[in-house]
């Protein structure tokens, strides 16, 4: 519940199009792998590789289920919700873009995370 006087801060890290976006970094320290491997490519190899395959199983389920939602995707979302964004702050690193994300927006792919302060619209 907010106030209509109140505010709305939301952190996002890491967007699903971005280095980090699968959350499977332990595995995967380069990145971008949702770009350069198949799910079924992915799910092998972490369970291959992994010291607690409980676990492992845990994070391929959170992988399979990840939004692909944008910050435009996002932003557009606030709007529709009644939500002006009043101050934003992008988390982005340099990256190298891997040749099978060529096709994918580079905003999206250069956009690691968010931190936004919204409030209702009057």
């Amino acid at each position: 519940m907010l106030r209509p006087e109140g505010f709305l801060f939301l952190q996002l890290w890491p967007f699903y199009h971005s280095k980090h976006g699968t959350h499977l970094t332990e595995w995967y320290p380069e990145g971008f792998v949702q770009f350069t491997k198949t799910p079924e490519e992915i799910q092998r190899e972490v369970l291959d590789r992994a010291d607690d395959e409980d676990h492992a199983r845990y994070m391929l389920r959170e992988f399979e289920h990840l939004n692909r939602i944008t910050l435009d995707d996002l932003g557009a979302a606030l709007k529709a919700s009644g939500f002006d964004v009043i101050r934003l702050k992008l988390i982005s690193d340099p990256v190298e873009v891997p040749p099978e994300a060529r096709d994918a927006e580079l905003s999206a792919l250069a956009i690691a995370g968010v931190v936004m302060l919204a409030r209702p619209r009057p």
